[in-house]
């Protein structure tokens, strides 16, 4: 297995809530069998700190293509923009739903968003944005067509 991917494996397990868990068994025998993998936390009660030991790991280990931590409110700004500065340039596909964030954290997502080589998908409904911000997302749109971006 690789150095890295056991890195990311350690975090979830120092994590240590039930999906993060799981998530650590599931990549560890699957880590061998492909190159990028998914990363998919939903309703994990991860916290800002749970979210700056994933984004330290996520570093480590670039062939992240899918992440998402929706249903995790104690997430907010703060783990938000700590996730989105680590995500690779490569991830296509991000979801965090109900994740407490407001305008900062979606801005955060939105400079990642731009810095890769083009997302798929952007999911981050069901939280606390302001008008300006869910229309400075949906500008997005018009530069990458084929995304799609539900705020």
């Amino acid at each position: 297995m690789d150095h890295n991917m056991n890195l990311l494996i350690d975090a979830l397990t120092s994590i240590g809530k039930p999906v993060c868990l799981d998530v650590a068994r599931k990549l560890s025998s699957s880590a061998s069998k492909t190159p990028t993998y998914d990363l998919h936390l939903r309703s994990a009660g991860l916290t800002v700190r749970d979210a700056t030991i994933l984004a330290a790991a996520i570093r480590q280990t670039p062939n992240l293509r899918s992440f998402s931590a929706s249903y995790n409110p104690d997430i907010t700004d703060i783990g938000i923009a700590t996730l989105a500065a680590a995500f690779p340039y490569t991830m296509r596909e991000l979801g965090m739903v109900g994740c407490g964030m407001r305008d900062k954290g979606a801005l955060a997502i939105l400079e990642w968003a731009h810095r890769t080589a083009g997302p798929r998908m952007i999911c981050i409904e069901n939280n606390m944005l302001s008008t300006g911000t869910k229309s400075t997302l949906m500008a997005l749109r018009e530069q990458h067509k084929s995304i799609t971006l539900v705020v």
